[in-house]
């Protein structure tokens, strides 16, 4: 199995009159994630499953990702990847069965999940 963590593309900054999870993906980061699957696709040819943080900028970047490379199947969404330690992330994993799995969400989480 080969798990992919992909940090969300840029996004709005925080401000008082928007709430977190409602941050969007700026024209920048939109680009950026583009860019940056056009050279993932010369290694990784198809994900099995593509699963994303709830959060807005996450699942925008996830679409993103997988328009680019032709899934076909709906992306999971699943609060863990937000707020989740790596037990759990090693717990979806290990619940899907696939080889290419894509996980969608924030840093500093995902360096921790490295790390870990």
């Amino acid at each position: 199995m080969n798990i992919y963590l992909i940090r969300h593309a840029d996004a709005e900054k925080s401000s008082p009159s928007k709430k977190d999870y409602e941050r969007k993906l700026t024209p920048e980061g939109i680009s950026s994630i583009k860019a940056a699957v056009e050279g993932w696709k010369n290694l990784i040819s198809s994900f099995d499953y593509i699963v994303s943080s709830p959060l807005k900028r996450a699942v925008q970047t996830a679409e993103i990702v997988a328009k680019s490379f032709y899934y076909k199947e709906e992306i999971t969404t699943d609060k863990r990847i937000a707020v989740g330690n790596t037990e759990e992330l090693i717990e979806i994993a290990n619940s899907l069965d696939g080889k290419e799995i894509a996980f969608v969400g924030h840093e500093p989480d995902f360096s921790n999940h490295v790390s870990a």
